[in-house]
């Protein structure tokens, strides 16, 4: 399985994710989604920086995904279910790099 980084744009800024080729679009999707999100934050709140719009988005998307009843979280399995806690580190760790390498 080739694995690449491919580009994503989150409100305004350029990012580079390494992505298996069966996630590529995925991750666009999931990057996408996420920018969306932030944007509907900053017509709310216009005057926040976007460290505040950004944890603002995360804990709206935590709270919609920890709301789902048992039934839709069986029909629309989250990544997070089918990790180990091992891979969800990793996963973490992936991100605070990538964060790191934009700062």
């Amino acid at each position: 399985m080739n694995s690449a980084a491919i580009k994503v744009n989150i409100f305004g800024s350029e990012y580079a994710i390494k992505a298996a080729d069966n996630n590529r679009e995925h991750i666009k999707s999931v990057a996408s989604f996420l920018d969306r999100k932030i944007r509907e934050f900053r017509n709310l709140f216009p005057l926040l920086s976007f460290d505040k719009l950004l944890i603002l988005a995360s804990l709206n998307i935590c709270d919609e995904l920890l709301k789902k009843s048992p039934a839709e979280s069986a029909d629309q399995a989250q990544p997070a279910e089918n990790c180990s806690e091992n891979e969800l580190q990793l996963m973490l760790e992936k991100v605070k790099i990538l964060l790191e390498e934009e700062i």
